[in-house]
């Protein structure tokens, strides 16, 4: 391995803990959140994400079967956010 990748390689090890801590689970007022809280927050990001799914395949139907053969699927909340698709 010449020495450029190698750096590479070591600074991305060195910086995926940063990016661990970055994602740490905290309420508005920055203190870590309770597993009570962190279970209703999942709970809630998952029925918003099944509440989505439903609408959609009510919508369209023919979605289920590409969404079958898909290698996988995001579902995003969008509501208090401006979306731009390119």
């Amino acid at each position: 391995m010449n020495p450029s990748k190698r750096f590479i390689h070591y600074l991305a090890l060195a910086l995926c803990p940063l990016f661990l801590i970055a994602c740490q689970s905290t309420g508005k007022d920055g203190k870590p959140l309770t597993p009570a809280e962190i279970h209703q927050k999942r709970q809630a990001t998952i029925k918003m994400a099944e509440t989505g799914l439903n609408l959609l395949l009510k919508q369209d139907p023919k979605v289920r079967k590409d969404i079958e053969s898909a290698a996988g699927y995001a579902i995003f909340n969008t509501t208090n956010v401006n979306v731009i698709l390119v």
